[in-house]
């Protein structure tokens, strides 16, 4: 199942406003009070964190838009080469500049050729 991913993160204008309302809920509006009372979150990270308050506490739904991120974990071949096509959002992990650059090149001129560092 895909939700909330790290890298990108797009809410609807539905979400963002229920998500507004529960942080007026707190005493200094700086929190989203039902989600931090009603959940367990340890030690997740925020994009779980947001998928569960919005879908488990509010009701709010993720719907899956498959050209915003491109990964191993969101069910797009060839992530790795970054070579799925222009109308992709982003690539998903590239840590190191040779390899991010790699990527920005296959995914903007259709290439799995090595990009040689300047």
């Amino acid at each position: 199942a895909f939700g909330l991913h790290g890298p990108i993160e797009v809410l609807s204008r539905r979400a963002v406003s229920v998500l507004a309302r529960d942080y007026d809920d707190s005493e200094r509006g700086d929190k989203p009070e039902r989600c931090v009372n009603e959940l367990h979150f340890g030690l997740w990270g925020e994009d779980i964190f947001l998928d569960q308050c919005l879908s488990k506490v509010h009701g709010v739904h993720s719907a899956l838009e498959p050209r915003l991120l491109c990964e191993a974990n969101c069910n797009c071949p060839d992530w790795f080469w970054c070579s799925n096509g222009t109308d992709r959002v982003s690539y998903h992990p590239f840590k190191r500049e040779d390899m991010f650059k790699q990527c920005m090149a296959n995914s903007m001129y259709g290439t799995s050729e090595v990009l040689l560092a300047q």
